[in-house]
């Protein structure tokens, strides 16, 4: 197992609105929200970031060390799925009486989504194995347990690439305080990382709470951070080095269906080319074509791209 991923796995009820959130949202009223989006379908996937990554990481037989809390009350489901794709479930804690991580994630016209997220398992803390890769990636989970974790990256000084997705706003609360006694504040988390994936809204979050004039160079001050992806949605990606940036356009989907799950086959394709080669521009390369083909389905692990496919969509990219 090529690096460690911890993080939520979860049963996703993806929703689709066919008209656009803001037409029914009024921004000098948002504080008496009160409003309701029609349905067009709805459908039950897999999900959670680190089910979805540790899927499109098989897709390019680059297999994780997976911890995470899953429920027995309804894991076996999700259980049978991830074994059929070769991924290793003997380093996940499953909890008695504990259901499963649920999300619910509407999706309108143009690709914006509204989330609701129950935690279910993923509030009890992960074992960690004795013997771990060098590489961490701590995707989204419950608050406290990204905040130890990272503690424990550091303490064993392993490597690890800090990626807070939805949970940024919680993140926030401990920019400075520490929820436990063996876990760091959000500020220690991102100071002793070596790489950090954000979207534009989070990494606006970040520098507003942080107060930085220049979220792109004053960030990388006093850490050992390496290197900032922040993703942008249809315009693609940044990848943001102490002394300069490029971004990355969007590789060309065949059709465009559903955008649950694309951040996570980017980091999917983004972390298998880094442990093979290091290559920052190449690892985000990788991670934007890996997109390409999630946005062409429901869900984060319908896609079923060969390794053949991936390699002729990168080369025409």
């Amino acid at each position: 197992m090529n690096f460690l991923l911890a993080g939520s796995l979860a049963y996703d009820t993806i929703l689709i609105h066919s008209g656009e959130f803001h037409h029914k949202i009024l921004p000098e009223e948002i504080s008496r929200l009160n409003v309701a989006f029609g349905i067009q379908s709805v459908s039950e996937q897999f999900g959670g970031t680190a089910g979805n990554i540790a899927y499109n990481s098989a897709l390019l037989n680059n297999y994780p060390m997976m911890i995470s809390c899953v429920g027995k009350e309804n894991f076996q489901k999700y259980a049978t799925h991830l074994a059929n794709c070769n991924i290793d479930l003997n380093h996940l804690t499953i909890i008695e009486k504990e259901k499963m991580a649920q999300a619910w994630l509407m999706t309108d016209k143009t690709n914006n989504q509204i989330i609701g997220f129950y935690p279910g398992a993923m509030i009890h803390k992960p074992i960690i194995p004795e013997n771990t890769p060098n590489l961490w990636h701590l995707s989204p989970d419950y608050t406290h347990n990204m905040l130890f974790l990272a503690k424990q990256a550091t303490v064993l000084n392993k490597k690890y690439f800090l990626d807070p997705g939805q949970d940024i706003v919680n993140l926030l609360n401990y920019i400075d305080t520490q929820p436990s006694i063996d876990s760091f504040s959000f500020r220690e988390a991102i100071s002793n990382a070596s790489g950090l994936f954000v979207n534009e809204y989070e990494g606006l979050l970040i520098k507003n709470k942080l107060g930085l004039d220049n979220f792109y160079t004053e960030l990388f001050n006093n850490t050992k951070l390496e290197f900032i992806v922040e993703t942008l949605g249809s315009k693609g990606s940044l990848l943001i080095l102490k002394d300069t940036h490029k971004i990355f356009h969007v590789t060309k989907a065949d059709k465009i269906v559903d955008p649950t799950g694309c951040g996570d086959s980017f980091r999917a394709g983004f972390i298998s080319e880094y442990l093979k080669s290091g290559n920052l521009e190449k690892s985000v390369q990788l991670g934007t074509v890996l997109a390409s083909f999630a946005i062409e389905h429901f869900g984060g692990q319908n896609h079923k791209p060969t390794l053949k496919d991936i390699t002729k969509r990168l080369i025409i990219s």
